[in-house]
């Protein structure tokens, strides 16, 4: 450890820190929160429960294990390795954190990250309050607190670090560097004292400054981090050269995303996590599916920012998987199969975020924190069968099934930010015939061009020269479950709702998503029906009439067992059970109903 550079031995004692202590209020800190405050994370120490962690985190792994179909020799050998490491990490954590508590008696500490502090080389500060800690003599408190604390580093082994502390009015702060070098060693340590001085006494405090707006969205949770991309921060990115080696859509991405976004926020209850485990385990105490657990907010200045960041994400995602697929196939000697890029992809595709509002929001799905550690687990399996007897069951097709709806709403975005507008339900000629179904416009998105630029969509789907793609094969619009048979779909927008027909001849363009008044998280976009139809028939998407008579009951059906999938606008997939209340079921199809929709 005593080798490991400055700022990595840092960042483990903190994400030590994270995972062990509750995260509580920051009204202690709130002084040095200011306009410049660019990220603060606040842990409260008064709640040590190494032990309940330790339980926690054995009975989740043995939950994941189980539903990862270990067998009883695997799971025996891979329990009993965690239990040794969680020993480990007891023996390593718990004695520093006890002298820091008990010892020197602090209760509480911060993060702080400062624009104000960068300019003096100081990336942050670790702040904990001191002035009515109730130690004794407190004429001499800072000659104990030095000490205590250089016996403290003697103990975690950290004594050769020549970290700083610096005592100023209230609160003890230990500066970190940007660059990592040792204070004792550059000839700063004085400057940096000054610096930290100076910012912690002409701190203007700023009770509406973002980090401030991020922190009154979390609550109570345990761990609370709130960051923040201001305008003097956003000037500094924006003037920042990327590496050139960087593909041109991330960088596009990065760069977009620094300019749109005013803050981030996260927090997270451990103990809701283990609950969620144990309630999708039948271990609750209720055999109801406990809420989403959010896990990240992200604040845009409007609705439309937040949507094309989302879209520009998911577009990133396809690209960069698309391109390691085919630089894997130009490989001499291929290692992975084009299944595990196309599962990969759907992999992270699930894990895009929804849009509420001007914000973009990462949750688990339906409460059950195991189900995305098992998908992400699911990527390396061609590693966990070389290492352990490992089954897997069959995913009977829902899986595949899901990553097509997600991979349609996702076209349904890219042709929203080329066209300013969602695709029609359809297009007509003069007279107000339908000529193309939306399935037709969004080919160019789903890496479909060539066959898009074969049809001629001046012509009827149906004309003799169209007639000859109605058996193209667009794998993406059926369900692995369903037919296999070559021009077949079994997926269908909500007639009318979302996409519009087009209103006049030679019109490709739809109404935007400002017509989903309920939220496209609230919205239903794509649906599977049971009976197959041509992809290219722009009539024979099911309307919302037939949506409500319920599912596997109307056209609504699917060859999935007790349900269907369903994509919403924002791009996630909920499966759909037969017995959903029919009132549900019109709410979620409408896109301006006004219903109130549980989820």
């Amino acid at each position: 450890m005593r080798h490991l550079p400055y700022l990595a031995v840092l960042t483990a004692v903190f994400l030590a820190v994270l995972t062990v202590f509750r995260v509580s209020a920051q009204e202690t800190f709130a002084p040095l929160i200011t306009e410049n405050t660019i990220a603060f994370v606040h842990i409260d120490l008064r709640k040590v429960e190494v032990d309940t962690l330790k339980a926690g985190v054995e009975e989740f792994g043995e939950e994941l294990l189980r539903k990862l179909n270990f067998d009883e020799e695997s799971f025996t050998m891979t329990i009993h390795e965690l239990k040794a490491d969680l020993e480990k990490f007891d023996a390593a954590v718990r004695p520093p954190f006890s002298i820091i508590t008990n010892v020197l008696g602090i209760r509480e500490i911060a993060v702080i990250a400062d624009s104000n502090l960068s300019e003096f080389g100081i990336a942050a500060v670790l702040v904990a309050p001191w002035k009515n800690q109730g130690l004794p003599d407190k004429d001499n408190d800072l000659k104990i607190t030095n000490l205590n604390l250089k016996n403290l580093l003697s103990f975690v082994h950290l004594d050769n670090l020549g970290i700083e502390f610096i005592a100023s009015g209230d609160f003890l702060f230990i500066p970190i560097p940007v660059n990592g070098l040792m204070y004792n060693k550059d000839g700063r340590k004085e400057a940096t004292r000054f610096a930290v001085t100076e910012w912690a006494i002409n701190a203007v405090p700023a009770k509406e400054s973002l980090i401030q707006q991020a922190l009154k969205t979390l609550g109570t949770d345990e761990i609370k981090v709130a960051a923040a991309l201001n305008k003097k921060l956003k000037e500094q990115i924006r003037s920042l050269p990327l590496p050139n080696s960087m593909p041109q859509d991330v960088q596009e991405l990065l760069m977009s995303a620094s300019q749109k976004i005013e803050w981030a926020a996260a927090s997270l209850s451990l103990d809701s996590l283990f609950r969620a485990a144990q309630s999708s385990n039948g271990k609750g105490a209720s055999n109801d599916k406990s809420s989403p657990v959010r896990l990240l907010t992200i604040k845009t200045a409007a609705n439309s920012e937040a949507n094309a960041l989302r879209s520009s994400l998911a577009n990133v995602i396809v690209h960069r998987i698309s391109d390691a697929r085919e630089q894997q196939a130009n490989n001499s000697s291929p290692h992975l199969s084009p299944l595990f890029f196309e599962f990969l992809k759907g992999i992270l595709l699930t894990f895009l975020p929804g849009v509420e509002d001007d914000r973009l929001v990462f949750r688990t799905a339906d409460g059950d924190i195991t189900l995305p550690v098992i998908a992400s687990a699911g990527v390396f399996i061609p590693y966990f069968q070389a290492v352990h007897k490992v089954t897997f069951p069959a995913a009977q097709g829902i899986e595949q099934c899901q990553t097509n709806l997600k991979t349609i709403v996702l076209a349904f975005h890219n042709y929203h930010d080329s066209y300013n507008a969602l695709p029609p339900l359809y297009t007509v000629d003069a007279g107000g015939k339908p000529l193309h179904s939306w399935r037709v416009l969004i080919l160019p998105f789903l890496e479909r061009s060539a066959l898009y630029q074969k049809i001629r969509l001046n012509e009827p789907w149906d004309s003799d020269y169209n007639k000859q793609f109605h058996n193209a094969d667009v794998p993406l619009y059926r369900c692995p479950n369903g037919p296999h048979r070559a021009g077949d779909c079994c997926y269908s927008v909500i007639a009318g709702e979302g996409l519009v027909p087009a209103k006049k001849a030679g019109e490709i363009r739809g109404e935007s998503f400002a017509r989903i008044a309920d939220g496209t998280s609230n919205t239903l976009a794509v649906v599977e029906v049971k009976k197959p139809f041509c992809w290219m028939d722009p009539a024979a998407d099911i309307t919302l009439d037939e949506l409500s008579k319920g599912i596997n009951v109307g056209r609504a059906g699917s060859y999935h067992p007790n349900g269907i999938n369903a994509a919403l606008f924002d791009g996630s997939v909920r499966f759909i059970a037969n017995d959903v209340a029919k009132k549900i079921l019109k709410a979620l199809g409408t896109c301006n109903g006004g219903e109130a929709v549980v989820h």
